[in-house]
């Protein structure tokens, strides 16, 4: 979320999406967000917060977007696509 920021929609856009969050505790609506879904435990407000609260999640987001967005499977759907139509 940006340091200022009524809405972040880039922290709803990452909860509706699932992914794991935390955020900088700073002025804006963020805190109002987190309080309205009771998850004020994910407000960060040093790097050592942060730190820790990375290490408990250990996901390699990077291997699980390749396997979703990357190339070979971007070009398979694609290739499912264009087939679906020349076979119609």
């Amino acid at each position: 979320a940006s340091y200022y920021e009524g809405l972040p929609n880039v922290l709803l856009e990452a909860i509706a999406c699932g992914c794991p969050i935390c955020v900088f505790d700073h002025p804006g609506g963020t805190r109002e967000v987190l309080n309205l879904l009771g998850m004020t435990d994910r407000l960060i407000t040093d790097e050592n917060e942060l730190k820790r609260f990375l290490d408990s999640c250990r996901v390699d987001c990077l291997e699980q977007l390749n396997n979703i967005f990357g190339i070979e499977k971007v070009v398979e759907q694609y290739e499912k696509c264009f087939l679906g139509l020349i076979n119609k």
